[in-house]
């Protein structure tokens, strides 16, 4: 039998677990050395016929990564392991984490603005927490907004609903 045979099974058990390896080796090399026996007593042995052996031994990496992936195993762990409670608890804190990273007030975070505004300034950091700092993150340049905006914005929010309280007072009253 050709080295080269010998070489590709001796690669592809080292994929395989340790338990079965020396198994799965006996196996396949017999395997293999029936066949290329068959071809010489049948006087088939050509170029063309060691050609296909060594095309069938490399079916031995994926039969050796079926035994290392052990399949079985592998399609139970995938249909129940959504079902459990632990998987739908690691999906919630993802979620939420995306939601959070995600969210306009994670940029308006006073520290995070605090850090940049460290960086921009060379390392010189001046500290501005709690609401100082929402307002000072709220009026810097990159979002544009004075106080008055604030201000004006809030006034126009207030006024809004009181146009809707009144609009369901005079719904209610006119019903009754």
């Amino acid at each position: 039998m050709d080295k080269r045979v010998t070489k590709r099974l001796l690669w592809c058990c080292w994929i395989v677990p340790r338990r079965k390896r020396t198994e799965w080796f006996r196996e396949w090399h017999a395997e293999v050395w029936h066949w290329a026996h068959f071809l010489v007593e049948s006087e088939r042995q050509s170029a063309h016929t060691e050609q296909e052996l060594l095309r069938h031994c490399w079916g031995a990496f994926s039969d050796a990564l079926w035994h290392r992936l052990n399949r079985v195993a592998v399609l139970d762990f995938l249909r129940t392991y959504p079902l459990s409670p632990g998987f739908c608890l690691i999906a919630l804190v993802i979620a939420l984490s995306v939601l959070i990273a995600g969210s306009p007030m994670s940029r308006l975070c006073p520290r995070r603005r605090t850090r940049n505004r460290c960086r921009e300034a060379g390392g010189r950091c001046e500290s501005a927490s709690g609401l100082q700092g929402m307002r000072d993150a709220l009026t810097s340049q990159k979002y544009l907004m004075t106080p008055d905006d604030m201000n004006a914005i809030l006034t126009e929010m207030q006024q809004e609903q009181r146009e809707k309280m009144a609009l369901a007072v005079k719904e209610f009253s006119e019903k009754n």
